[in-house]
């Protein structure tokens, strides 16, 4: 009549031919790797799992060539993202150290206007000075 509720349902093992099996792992790492959104362990345990199926002597051999060519695709998925993590904590920081630098330039500007406003007064002081002097 079936299991009670609230009772854990255990998935039945998977028996099939091992070349079966060996698709189904590689259809998996396959997808796997395809979401982006697995971890480092996940990505270790399809490596070994691609290498086993590479090192199995009861599959055909066609299916040991699509084991190593998914694997070779995976690592080199791995190297692309390991790059692009590189290169978005260089852009954060760049970004961050870009952002200080432009307040920099703003803070120095100001002074400048402030310095060539402060640098005209003088001159007028001076002129006026010398003017005085002149009709004196």
């Amino acid at each position: 009549m079936g299991k009670p509720m609230g009772e854990q349902m255990k998935v039945t093992a998977f028996l099939a031919p091992p070349f079966v099996k060996a698709r189904h792992t590689i259809a998996m790492a396959v997808d796997c790797t395809l979401s982006d959104k697995y971890s480092e362990e996940e990505a270790a345990a399809i490596r070994k799992s691609l290498a086993q199926i590479r090192k199995d002597a009861l599959l055909p051999h066609s299916i040991k060539v699509e084991a190593g060519y998914v694997l070779e695709l995976v690592e080199k998925i791995e190297g692309f993202k390991r790059q692009m993590r590189i290169a978005s904590q260089q852009k954060e920081k760049l970004t961050a150290e870009n952002d200080k630098l432009t307040a920099e330039n703003d803070k120095m500007k100001r002074e400048l206007e402030e310095l060539k406003y402060k640098l005209e007064k003088i001159e007028e002081i001076h002129i006026n000075t010398e003017k005085k002097r002149g009709k004196q």
